[in-house]
Parts: C-alpha cells; sequence; structure tokens
C-alpha cells in the first residue's frame, strides 16, 4: 500500500527532471553535434597509463591527474619551474580535412602560476613551421577553468600537430596550469 500522496510524486518527478538539466547544462561545450566531428582522441585525458595519457606525446613535466579536472575525473598538469624544466607539453598530430565550414580549437585551462612568470600557450605545428594561436600569461592562483576557442579553418587539408605548453620564466617554482576538455570540432 503506496501510502505517499500523488502530489509528492510530482513534485520529486519535477525535481528529477530539474536536475536531469542542470547536469546536461554542465556538461562540456565542446560536444560534436551531429554535423560535426571531433578529429581529438581522449581530450578529456580520461584514458590513460600511469600519468600519461593515451593517444598523446609528452614532455618535462606533463602529467595525466586526478581530481581537479573541468569535467570527468583526469586532466593534464603542467607543471614547470626549478628544478623541474622550464617547459612542460603535450601534443597530438591529426589531420584536418579539405572542404571545411568550421575547424574549431576549443580546451579548457586553470591557471595556478600564483604570481610567477609563466604562460601557456596553444601551438599549431604545420609544415615545420610553429604559430602560437594562442596565449594566456600566468596571473590567478586558481580555482576556476577558462574555456578558450580558435579557429583552426586555415590550417585545412593539413596535417598538423596541436602542442599545448607551459613556459616558466621566473617566480614561484612548480607552478602550473591544468589543461581539459580539449576538442577540434570540424563540419
Amino acid at each position: 500500500m503506496n501510502t505517499w500522496p500523488k502530489h509528492r510524486l510530482g513534485v520529486a518527478l519535477a525535481a528529477g527532471v530539474a536536475c536531469v538539466a542542470l547536469i546536461a547544462q554542465a556538461m562540456p561545450s565542446a560536444a560534436a553535434t551531429s554535423s560535426e566531428r571531433n578529429l581529438i582522441v581522449n581530450g578529456s585525458f580520461e584514458n590513460h597509463n600511469g600519468y600519461m595519457p593515451r593517444h598523446w606525446t609528452t614532455s618535462g613535466a606533463a602529467n595525466d591527474f586526478s581530481g581537479g579536472a573541468h569535467s570527468g575525473t583526469y586532466h593534464m598538469d603542467l607543471v614547470v619551474g626549478s628544478p623541474l624544466p622550464n617547459v612542460a607539453s603535450v601534443s597530438q598530430t591529426v589531420t584536418i580535412p579539405a572542404s571545411i565550414e568550421r575547424a574549431k580549437l576549443t580546451f579548457w585551462t586553470e591557471d595556478w602560476s600564483c604570481g610567477a612568470n609563466v604562460h601557456f600557450d596553444a601551438h599549431v605545428i604545420a609544415g615545420g613551421h610553429d604559430t602560437v594561436v594562442k596565449t594566456i600569461p600566468g596571473a590567478a592562483c586558481g580555482p576556476g577553468y577558462v574555456e578558450t576557442s580558435v579557429s583552426l579553418r586555415r590550417f585545412e587539408r593539413k596535417t598538423v600537430t596541436l602542442l599545448f605548453s607551459t613556459t616558466w620564466v621566473s617566480g614561484i617554482s612548480g607552478s602550473l596550469f591544468y589543461l581539459d576538455d580539449v576538442s577540434l570540432l570540424v563540419r
């Protein structure tokens, strides 16, 4: 025998629908639509082997860490400063197809430079030429991810290496940027 009033069941269902709507809004905005295709593999860094993300090449003190992710569980830590290397990077090579309307690179960063002279760069390396498409100067001491989007349409019909790096110039050693939810949507 159910003694729960019917009007409370309706309120509970409405609350459940509202929760689903809020969760959907909190999902990363880089989800591909049916007319788009994401060229990045493992852009959320959830698939890894120890501290190394699968499908990515790392250099310096670049590690796949759990906790503090923009979405999911894992993110990349790009840690720099003495005694660590002055540059930490992660990269992936993709081919941007011909005859596309758009090629939109999107990524999320969280700045933990805490006053050090540090910067984060997004590079596109094509045909031996390194183009910095976005620089984010270190200034904050977390927390809070920031979304960055850049058009890469000018690189259509090219195989490119997308390289994300943190560079330490001076100041607090062990400074870092978090990187998460990388996508390159084409249509």
